[in-house]
């Protein structure tokens, strides 16, 4: 193992997930989780989302079927998605994400 990659992962991800050189992995409530070591990028996905949240930056990316919104900084970019339906979307998500990384 590189020396350097176990201080790019967060305890609760190293706790909680597997690992391997690159990429951790867990499944909970129907939605597989990866984080990107190097990239240090979470994924969410499910039977219809996606959702990256690149941790650097605070941009947490939202897609289904066709429709997307994203949000760096609490700033919405809602594309056809209205707020209240993004901002619930968005607060599930996080409390989920920030369980491992927070």
């Amino acid at each position: 193992k590189d020396k350097n990659t176990s201080n790019n992962i967060p305890k609760n991800i190293q706790k909680y997930f597997k690992c391997d050189d690159n990429i951790c992995s867990k499944e909970e409530d129907n939605i597989y989780m990866t984080y990107d070591i190097i990239a240090q990028i979470m994924y969410l996905k499910n039977e219809s989302e996606n959702i990256t949240y690149t941790i650097h930056n605070k941009h947490f990316i939202y897609q289904k079927d066709n429709l997307s919104f994203s949000v760096i900084n609490n700033n919405y970019n809602l594309n056809d998605f209205e707020y209240k339906k993004a901002k619930n979307i968005y607060d599930y998500y996080m409390n989920l994400i920030l369980k491992y990384i927070g």
